[in-house]
């Protein structure tokens, strides 16, 4: 995988600059899911979700282009919905039984797993490229998040708090609600809207790997 891709910088007018990025992409017809990328402004504070909403929402474009925008509308809603769950279950996000308390088995605690999945050296090309890449942008879109989570936890049996407690100390756009309701989620520990099934994910990845799609 080519790690050679864009490197954040913080601020409100970088920010802007991301969004006339996206909007020119947007009228030539280039926009990608992977690249509609603006999580790291948000996270920050430099954009508010209604600013990059409104900008974007705004732009006179064909309806094809349009269906990023609404995209883009829905993953707000779901960011919205994890910090309202986050404001009524309070520090039960952090917890390892997750929001619920659910009693949870013991989970491998290898320093060598997690050390392997850290620094790219699982022996799973497309995981290990994905970890790569988060360390050299700390960034990787939702879906490679997704995978290398749900190998994290299915293939390497670790404990998910040790992931999500590095997505924390990496990611760019790291939003604790975000990202740790996510993680519980994944780890089937949490509650999920309905455009977003942990346990269907899971499987979803793992297929995907092992049949050698991604």
């Amino acid at each position: 995988m080519d790690v050679n891709v864009q490197l954040f910088k913080g601020g409100e007018d970088e920010g802007l600059t991301q969004l006339a990025r996206i909007s020119k992409r947007l009228y030539q017809n280039e926009i990608t899911e992977d690249s509609f990328r603006i999580s790291p402004w948000l996270s920050s504070g430099s954009l508010s979700p209604k600013m990059a909403y409104w900008y974007l929402n705004d732009l006179d474009l064909p309806r094809k282009q349009k269906q990023f925008i609404e995209k883009f509308y829905r993953d707000l809603m779901v960011r919205d919905h994890f910090r309202f769950l986050s404001k009524k279950y309070g520090d039960k996000i952090f917890q390892a039984g997750g929001i619920y308390s659910h009693q949870v088995r013991t989970r491998n605690l290898d320093p060598n797993n997690l050390d392997s999945w850290v620094h790219g050296l699982t022996g799973m090309p497309y995981v290990d490229a994905c970890m790569r890449e988060l360390s050299v942008t700390g960034y990787i879109d939702f879906r490679k998040r997704k995978i290398v989570a749900s190998f994290f936890l299915n293939e390497l049996g670790l404990f998910w708090i040790l992931g999500a407690e590095y997505f924390e100390s990496i990611l760019v756009d790291y939003d604790p609600c975000s990202n740790y309701v996510n993680w519980a989620n994944i780890a089937g520990l949490g509650v999920s809207t309905s455009s977003d099934k942990p346990l269907s994910a899971i499987n979803q990845g793992r297929l995907m790997i092992r049949q050698g799609i991604i």
